[in-house]
């Protein structure tokens, strides 16, 4: 998953490190959804810092390392592009479902913004001691893991689906997802995701759409709501931002039983709008997978940059 897809921070995720959260947000009527929710504003802050950091010794393109240019031509902007951009950064581990170091410090950063609005509530404030341990943790402890490791990036970011934050991408929801008369199946609930495939490989998952089967009916899946990504790859020869398009093959369509695991179903050609299914989705084969992994990690460099 890229930073942008969606929010990669649930109140699943909250609840898994501290179960009160989920009883005292329920009482206290604190939103866990949405833009105005303690998870988003925290996703929000983890990207300024990310991108003060970035913003040191710009003109980063692609692969390549810091350009000459910063150093030896003074006049240049001193207000430099930062070397990524948000959508460049992937959020999940390589090879495993643990959380990645970015993903714990913004776990940390969501809580501790929630018993922030939970102090300022109270009058007798019981909850001040945890709110001080929680931001000691942040600052002693998951900022720098996260900044010892490094800012996972991927060179050319493929955004999902009805990327949340990714201008232009379309919209994905339930309505993608309808049912056709025809066929023999049997009735049932199913859940529907789909991916975007070009050269360099395949995006993360859309969010799931879940929708019910009559029987002797079947799936019918629309892309006409979305804008399919056309890729840039960029020069890494140090000197200049020459770009190369790297348009959308292909879409991967997921389905499964609702609930449960999602398994390829087909692959379609760009051109192709629309998709019908000869009968219910398969419960066998291979299962959706997370997206890009990183190409490099970069550091996140403490310098100030001067014109």
């Amino acid at each position: 998953m890229l930073f942008t897809d969606r929010d990669f921070v649930t109140i699943d995720d909250i609840v898994a490190i501290d179960p009160d959260v989920a009883e005292v947000s329920s009482v206290e009527n604190i939103p866990t959804e949405g833009d105005g929710s303690f998870c988003h504003q925290a996703i929000e802050e983890a990207a300024n810092t990310i991108m003060e950091y970035m913003q040191n010794f710009g003109y980063y393109f692609g692969a390549s390392a810091v350009t000459q240019q910063v150093y030896l031509f003074p006049t240049y902007d001193s207000t430099p592009p930062a070397r990524i951009t948000l959508n460049q950064i992937v959020v999940d581990s390589d090879n495993t479902t643990y959380w990645s170091p970015l993903k714990r410090w913004v776990v940390y950063l969501a809580l501790r913004n929630f018993y922030q609005i939970v102090s300022n509530r109270k009058i007798d404030d019981k909850y001040d001691k945890k709110l001080q341990q929680i931001q000691k943790d942040i600052d002693n402890k998951y900022f720098p893991a996260f900044k010892s490791a490094g800012v996972p990036v991927a060179y050319t970011p493929i955004d999902c689906p009805g990327s949340k934050y990714t201008i232009n991408s379309g919209i994905w929801n339930n309505a993608n997802v309808t049912t056709t008369s025809g066929g023999t199946a049997a009735a049932g609930d199913y859940d529907v995701a789909i991916t975007w495939v070009n050269t360099v490989g395949e995006s993360g998952p859309s969010e799931t759409s879940s929708i019910h089967v009559d029987a002797n009916n079947v799936l019918t899946v629309s892309i006409a709501s979305l804008n399919p990504p056309g890729m840039t790859t960029t020069s890494t020869d140090n000197q200049s931002p020459d770009t190369e398009s790297t348009p959308t093959l292909y879409w991967n369509i997921y389905a499964g039983v609702t609930d449960g695991p999602l398994y390829f179903q087909a692959q379609v050609s760009i051109a192709n709008k629309t998709y019908t299914f000869s009968g219910a989705p398969v419960n066998f084969g291979t299962l959706v997978g997370r997206g890009q992994t990183r190409d490099v990690e970069m550091t996140m460099l403490n310098s100030f940059f001067r014109g």
